[in-house]
């Protein structure tokens, strides 16, 4: 008997529960003047880029899509933060965004003061990042500075600028997976500036290289003998090494007699360098002799501190440094409503409220909410009405169809009946007619047909 064919499984299975639990955000622009903005379209992708890995990046919007439609998109996709770039009708320079946590808010709205895009960035830094590699598939680092707890509407940003990446859990979490920064720090004039960073880790020169250097340091002064330095042991004063070596205000026989003392002194020198080799030469073997040593005990502790996952822990520090790669974002808090992108106001900056106004805001948001509960209500009855009406009409159509079976089934029963009778009334018929014949009229008949032949033989 062949062996059963096993189905090798080719894809990796999606846990749901795990995807759900991970916060997505979808970032778009609105109105017709967002939409002729080139410059705001390039924003918004680079925007995307901060909230990668777990967004749209490839979203395409069109001139008739409006908020409804994406709203109405998000739920299915489990998506839990939803950013939108709006311009101004009034002046084309105000441009807004609006961070709204799906499904039921609260919405902080910004005003967008500056802006500077990733393209522009690498034009300054003379650097170019590529959006394709492992940079952007794992969350960056949120860093928030300025912001308290204290004050309601920068609790509330603090919370919703929080919510949009997943959790970090230093446990698992690994350092080298985390690639970028991204700091949203609030300056003492109430601005908001978001930053994204590149994180680049380098080693630091080990002690072991910081010697080598040294030491062809020093076997190239060794080898360079123009730089040799003069002996100054027998001289008294540096006006005697310059007056006799140069010769002035001396005779004759002094320069004779100085002629000797500088075959001796290069004599003397010449010895000096012997011994000064000599000496770098055994300066030199204790230095890879103390090398040698460092190393055996650099790799016994990098062998005694070894991971649980079998990976060896690297002794050498390492240089940490953050690269700007955009975009740039300079924004100013406008207002914060309760519901998504509706509701009742929480915060304002240009508008203030007296108490008498604010509870009037809300009786009416109450009242509001009461006709909104009431039309709800009027509405799932009406459904029910209308779900009864129809189980009504199936009910009616049901019995309708049952009794019309009941009325053919009867009718062919009928039918069967009367061709029954038919029948019988015309075998008893038959057998009416020829009842005054005799029974053996057959053997009569058959007697004659044999006697004709006879008689004719």
């Amino acid at each position: 008997m062949a062996k059963r064919r096993s189905k090798n499984r080719t894809h990796v299975p999606v846990e749901n529960d795990k995807d759900t639990s991970i916060p997505k955000s979808i970032c778009i622009r609105l109105g017709a003047l967002a939409m002729k903005n080139k410059s705001l379209k390039q924003l918004v992708n680079d925007f995307r880029l901060i909230l990668s890995p777990h967004t749209a990046i490839k979203l395409k919007e069109l001139n008739k899509n409006k908020l409804k439609d994406f709203i109405v998109m998000c739920s299915p996709l489990n998506v839990t933060h939803l950013f939108t770039f709006t311009q101004s009708t009034n002046n084309d320079n105000d441009i807004y965004l609006k961070l709204g946590k799906l499904h039921n808010g609260p919405t902080v709205t910004f005003k967008v003061n500056e802006y500077s895009l990733v393209k522009d960035i690498n034009k300054f830094k003379n650097k170019s990042i590529s959006t394709h590699g492992l940079l952007f598939q794992e969350p960056p680092l949120l860093v928030m500075n300025g912001f308290k707890n204290d004050i309601p509407q920068e609790k509330i940003i603090i919370s919703l600028f929080q919510n949009i990446y997943p959790p970090i859990n230093p446990m698992n979490k690994k350092i080298e997976d985390i690639k970028r920064v991204l700091l949203i720090n609030k300056q003492e004039d109430g601005t908001v500036e978001i930053r994204q960073y590149m994180i680049v880790i380098k080693d630091l020169i080990n002690k072991k290289d910081i010697k080598a250097k040294n030491i062809d340091k020093l076997l190239r002064l060794k080898d360079d003998k123009r730089r040799t330095i003069p002996s100054l042991k027998k001289k008294k004063d540096i006006s005697s090494l310059v007056l006799e070596d140069l010769g002035y205000m001396t005779s004759d026989n002094e320069s004779e007699i100085e002629d000797e003392q500088i075959i001796k002194e290069e004599d003397e020198i010449k010895q000096e360098i012997e011994a000064e080799e000599e000496l770098l030469a055994k300066a030199e073997e204790k230095v890879e002799d103390e090398i040698k040593e460092e190393d055996e005990e650099e790799q016994q502790a990098i062998k005694k501190q070894k991971l649980n996952d079998g990976e060896k822990s690297s002794s050498n520090k390492k240089a940490i440094k953050l690269h700007e790669i955009g975009p740039r974002l300079s924004l100013s808090l406008l207002k914060i409503e309760s519901d998504l992108f509706k509701g009742e106001t929480l915060y304002h900056s240009y508008i203030k409220k007296t108490s008498k106004e604010i509870q009037e805001l809300q009786k009416k948001h109450d009242e509001k909410v009461r006709l909104k509960e009431q039309r709800k209500k009027e509405q799932e009855a009406n459904l029910q009405k209308k779900k009864e009406a129809k189980e009504e009409k199936k009910k009616r159509k049901e019995e309708r169809r049952l009794q019309r079976k009941e009325q053919q089934s009867n009718q062919e029963e009928g039918s069967e009946d009367k061709g029954k009778s038919v029948s019988e009334d015309d075998v008893s018929s038959s057998e009416d007619e020829y009842a005054d014949v005799p029974e053996d009229i057959d053997s009569d008949l058959l007697s004659e047909i044999d006697e004709n032949p006879s008689d004719e033989e």
